[in-house]
């Protein structure tokens, strides 16, 4: 009985040994920027304001998980006690409200806690459109992707775990 009773214990340590403690206030980019623009679909890159739809769904998915935000132009490990770098990995524009839409991002971030990195994510989140999607345009379903990854981010700063994939990514 000691012998299961310590493999139990074992187990619990390990699954948090990668936590770290909850965000409460975390620096963030002012623009999320491409990480390579090069590769992205042009017409992403130049019509649909991604770098600056990702910052707005984070600041809004960040206050309503009651974490404060500050916006910085390119956040450095040591701007703050949590510092968030965060890059837009790649966007698929595919389809069209004819056919349906078939759309995707993918964000890559970093967590810097005093300096230090403590851990890092991938975020990926497809979108057809949802309600109506033969009404909106392709950069609009891509906004839909930006709200949700928003959200996947402000969970995971609740729970910082090294490595982590979240919505799609995983």
């Amino acid at each position: 009985m000691n012998k299961l009773l310590a493999v139990a214990v074992l187990g619990l340590v390990s699954l948090t040994a990668g936590a770290q403690d909850a965000v409460k206030s975390v620096v963030i980019p002012e623009l999320v920027q491409f990480a390579k623009p090069d590769i992205v679909e042009k017409s992403i890159v130049s019509d649909c304001a991604l770098p600056s739809r990702m910052n707005e769904s984070l600041t809004t998915a960040l206050k309503a998980a009651g974490i404060e935000s500050k916006a910085a132009e390119n956040p450095q490990p040591g701007a703050g006690a949590n510092v968030l770098q965060l890059e837009i990995a790649d966007a698929v524009a595919s389809g069209n409200a004819f056919v349906g839409h078939r759309k995707m991002v993918t964000v890559a971030g970093t967590l810097f806690q005093n300096g230090k990195q403590v851990g890092k994510f991938v975020a990926t989140r497809n979108s057809g459109g949802g309600m109506g999607a033969g009404f909106k345009s392709s950069c609009a379903v891509l906004g839909r992707c930006t709200v949700t990854l928003g959200q996947d981010i402000a969970k995971w700063l609740a729970s910082p775990v090294d490595g982590a994939r979240l919505g799609d990514a995983r």
